[in-house]
């Protein structure tokens, strides 16, 4: 739950309001007094020996309980009005139930009766940067005897990132969403003279990756069961935008598999297949997670770790580069 966490001058204001509010009822009253005499000494108390060993004990009981509720009362809100919050409705009796209070978040029970904070803030968004490796591991395939990807850019693993943005459109027994993201991929190597000698020039490999996605994550682990695990599964389109440059940052060109020279530049075609898992870094620390979240409206916050089946490769159409991959991503997703 949201904790009321007051500064020391506004706590220091609400306790002395506190202590003087007895003082001031107490002059009131003396006031009253003064003013209407007759009033007061015609209240006479009930006789002793008409009220029996039961209604002593009831009336000792309920009068408890009044003083428990006026005081209860009476502090919380003298809190919660200095820190500009509306206070919770009490009932008369400790035994019952209290009211609940949602100044900024609400308890949920989950079904494994575990109890967490669920912030009130809308949750429609998430936004999430990861990094990880890829590799161009089918890019040679259309060559029957030589591997020339492979000659210049070595086999392997290359740094790539993405970002990404979500749109929730259902929620429910967890949440269905549509995901629009991008990343990038570049490789650098030593370029070759036609008889297969290495150049001194530099030449790179650069892949904008562009992907959409129809996303489900099964987010009751975390709210109904307290498990700070959320499992993932994505299925969508990709374009992959690439291009080759020289020594000076031009594009070049490259020797084709059936012969003749082309552009250094193009785009591909395929689709993607990936599953993850979350962990929920709120559960860390709570108060500073609801803070995050009253402040900027994050209701949660994900450490995630995501594996992809990337099929780009025009869908078997043509002579494109295969720009296929199994790679991961590690990363931070955030949920408004």
């Amino acid at each position: 739950m949201k904790c009321l966490v007051l500064k020391p001058a506004v706590a220091l204001m609400a306790f002395i309001a506190l202590l003087l509010t007895p003082l001031f009822a107490g002059l009131a009253n003396l006031q009253a007094q003064e003013e209407n005499p007759t009033e007061v000494e015609s209240l006479d108390d009930p006789p002793l020996a008409e009220t029996s060993v039961a209604d002593e004990s009831d009336l000792v009981e309920n009068e408890s309980d009044r003083d428990w509720a006026e005081e209860e009362t009476d502090g919380d809100d003298a809190a919660a009005a200095a820190a500009g919050y509306v206070s919770p409705v009490r009932t008369t009796n400790p035994r019952d139930e209290v009211t609940e209070e949602r100044p900024i978040e609400e308890i949920v029970h989950g079904e494994g009766g575990y109890e967490h904070d669920m912030a009130l803030s809308p949750k429609n968004w998430t936004f999430h940067a990861g990094f990880g490796a890829y590799k161009l591991r089918y890019i040679d395939d259309e060559f029957d005897t030589s591997s020339p990807s492979k000659d210049i850019f070595g086999d392997k693993l290359n740094f790539t990132f993405q970002l990404g943005l979500e749109r929730f459109l259902w929620q429910g027994f967890g949440t269905v969403g549509i995901e629009a993201a991008f990343g990038y991929f570049q490789a650098k190597g030593k370029g070759l003279f036609p008889d297969g000698t290495k150049s001194s020039d530099t030449t790179k490999f650069n892949m904008m990756p562009f992907k959409l996605s129809g996303v489900y994550r099964f987010s009751n682990v975390w709210e109904d069961y307290g498990v700070p695990l959320v499992p993932y599964a994505k299925l969508g389109l990709d374009y992959h935008i690439w291009w080759i440059t020289d020594q000076g940052g031009s594009v070049s060109s490259y020797e084709k598999a059936g012969g003749g020279e082309a552009k250094g530049y193009g785009g591909t075609f395929g689709f993607h297949v990936s599953y993850g898992l979350q962990f929920c870094l709120d559960i860390i620390d709570r108060r500073l997670a609801n803070e995050f979240d009253h402040d900027v409206g994050v209701n949660n916050t994900y450490l995630y770790a995501e594996g992809t089946f990337a099929k780009i490769n025009d869908f078997w159409i043509g002579d494109s580069f295969d720009l296929s991959d199994h790679h991961f991503l590690v990363g931070l997703l955030f949920e408004f």
